[in-house]
């Protein structure tokens, strides 16, 4: 029995509440007690359903090689994505009935922003359930996101979620709602197969200076997110042209925005929305200065009043993740 086939009998067994005594040369799967264990030889227990439950429950390892497997089969057979679990590096993942004809999806919000987007400009749309996000334990249909000062509010009847940027979030997209070509961007699609989206908690998290392209203004990005109004942007591009700064620099500087906001809109928005349709020459490349470089050149900029323009207060949890 290969991998694959030994995890969809852990999960399909967790899902029954039944136990279940298997093995290959990798995996082990046997009854302890009220659980139900999959053990790896070279790194422990990986996962662990308990079998006496009214909802199915299983915790995965957060750091094995076998999660992709693990999670997208347990998405695959309806399992959410839901909380860090009691035991420290796990994550808990609870059954939840999916409506028939949609893709289950476990990104950052920033992903589902920019579906939300990808969606909005669709001329035949899903009608009102084209999208839903998952919260308390119900799926809501999504009529709206907006991004206010780095937070995004997610309306739906009767009700607003407000989620960070960089937090995961499990929702849905209906499968003749979804763009050719599947325009949405799943970071890690070649390395988890098709089929699912989400983003791997086991991916390197460390920001490090992006690169940038003149295919589309990163002021435009800023724009459509909610995290810079139009005079912050036309006030920047005035400075750009008087000080040869880039766009990013200025807005650091201008204390509107936080370099490691910049960063992490670049790779996990802007440069992967870019690579699909445009390769940058190295002679176009650019580089974020340094806070260093930032200080230097400012010297030399005359200061402007800023009184009557709206200051953006980005929150500390998408400084904090994105460092």
């Amino acid at each position: 029995m290969d991998n694959l086939s030994l995890i969809s009998s852990f999960v399909e067994s967790a899902l029954a509440g039944k136990r279940a005594l298997m093995a290959n040369s990798e995996l082990r799967l046997e009854p302890i007690g009220d659980t139900l264990q999959l053990w790896a030889k070279q790194e422990g227990m990986i996962a662990s359903a308990r079998l006496a439950q009214t909802t199915a429950s299983v915790i995965l390892k957060d750091k094995t090689h076998y999660w992709p497997s693990l999670h997208n089969t347990l998405l695959d057979n309806s399992f959410l994505p839901l909380h860090p679990a009691p035991c420290k590096g796990f994550y808990q993942y609870e059954f939840a009935k999916v409506p028939p004809h949609y893709e289950v999806n476990y990104t950052d919000g920033l992903l589902l922003l920019q579906a939300w987007w990808q969606y909005q400009k669709q001329e035949d749309k899903s009608g009102l359930l084209g999208m839903l996000v998952w919260h308390g334990r119900t799926w809501y249909p999504i009529r709206n996101i907006d991004c206010k000062q780095g937070v995004l509010s997610i309306l739906s009847w009767g009700n607003e979620i407000s989620i960070q940027p960089a937090e995961r979030v499990v929702w849905l997209m209906k499968a003749d709602a979804k763009p050719a070509g599947d325009g949405i961007i799943h970071p890690d699609a070649g390395q988890n197969g098709a089929g699912t989206s989400f983003s791997d908690p086991n991916a390197e998290e460390s920001l490090t200076p992006s690169l940038m392209s003149s295919s589309k203004c990163i002021g435009n990005y800023l724009l459509e997110a909610g995290l810079l109004s139009t005079a912050q942007v036309d006030l920047i591009l005035s400075d750009q042209a008087s000080t040869g700064m880039r766009f990013g620099e200025i807005a650091v500087s201008r204390g509107w925005l936080k370099e490691q906001t910049i960063e992490y809109l670049m790779k996990h928005l802007i440069m992967p929305q870019q690579s699909t349709s445009l390769e940058v020459p190295e002679d176009q490349v650019e580089t974020l200065p340094s806070p260093e470089e930032v200080s230097d050149r400012l010297k030399d900029v005359s200061p402007k009043s800023i009184h009557d323009r709206d200051t953006l207060v980005i929150s500390g949890r998408l400084d904090d993740e994105a460092s």
